[in-house]
């Protein structure tokens, strides 16, 4: 019988916990209590679903670790300061390598892409693909990713057609119709000649 009580008081403390865990800060009212307690087991697989959705792992009820890293702080402010590092135009390493000119909008970035990930999920059940441009660390990052050799023939073909739209040569049309079902290199090698008829143009 005693062995059962505290199976049953185990039980209870357990989703005692995970109520308190669905509560905002603050002193909840008896609304609130019931709204979580009457919905602990959706709740629970929505939290499941989500970490799955995020490829998050659940977090350690069992332990809190707390860490004081004030002295590895106030060290390192003291490089940046000696260092000038705010002093700078450009956004460099404290190594002094270059980073990319949008890198200081890593946060906002981030936080946008989530968010818009989240409504596709919504939106899309799940189903969304969308991509979503990487954040780049350095200048090399950027050009990598932008580099239209390293795209697919579908996306070369796009690249083509837009740079065409502004040119309206009925000559260079024809061609692209004949040159259009044909390899990447030959796609590469007109788009590239288009590029170099804008920029002569551009020039005058």
């Amino acid at each position: 019988m005693i062995q059962k009580e505290k199976v049953v008081d185990f039980v209870l403390e357990n989703i005692n916990r995970k109520s308190k865990m669905w509560m905002p800060s603050g002193l909840p009212d008896k609304k609130k209590w019931l709204e979580v307690c009457r919905n602990i087991d959706r709740l629970d697989e929505l939290q499941d679903h989500m970490y799955n959705i995020l490829n998050l792992q659940p977090a350690d009820e069992d332990y809190v670790y707390s860490y004081d890293l004030s002295e590895e702080i106030f060290n390192f402010r003291k490089i940046i300061r000696n260092s000038s590092y705010f002093d700078q135009k450009e956004l460099t390493t404290l190594q002094g390598k270059l980073l990319d000119r949008e890198l200081i909008n890593f946060t906002n970035k981030s936080r946008d892409h989530r968010n818009d990930f989240l409504s596709q999920v919504v939106e899309n059940n799940l189903a969304t693909k969308k991509k979503y441009e990487p954040v780049f660390i350095t200048p090399a990052d950027r050009n990598e990713y932008f580099d239209i050799s390293k795209r697919t023939k579908p996306d070369i073909v796009k690249a083509v057609e837009l740079e065409l739209e502004g040119l309206d040569d009925e000559k260079l049309t024809k061609r692209w119709m004949k040159i259009k079902g044909k390899n990447k290199i030959d796609l590469l090698t007109f788009l590239k000649e288009i590029e170099d008829i804008k920029s002569a143009d551009n020039s005058v």
